[in-house]
């Protein structure tokens, strides 16, 4: 199995979210998002739709952000890949 590596960025709180992702995808574990769910029990991971105590939803309206490509580059082999990331107006 081919790991994802380690990766260089200059924005740190991307550079922890990639990581995030990075650690989740190598140990082959779902990744917890807006609105998504993880519980981990004895017999397996349950990924559910996230709703609060009260049973509303607590996820983000649609509206309040939107999916925005991310070009990272690999240093050694200069190779380019584009990550879709949900993005947020600043100030959010």
């Amino acid at each position: 199995m081919t790991l994802v590596g380690e990766m260089k960025i200059g924005w740190k709180q991307l550079k922890i979210i990639l990581e995030n992702i990075r650690t989740a995808i190598n140990q082959n574990q779902a990744v917890r998002g807006a609105g998504i769910k993880i519980d981990y029990t004895d017999t397996g991971t349950i990924v559910s739709l996230d709703t609060g105590a009260d049973g509303n939803d607590n996820s983000p309206p649609v509206t309040a952000g939107q999916w925005t490509p991310v070009t990272v580059v690999d240093p050694a082999t200069c190779t380019q890949s584009t990550l879709m990331v949900w993005a947020l107006p600043p100030g959010q």
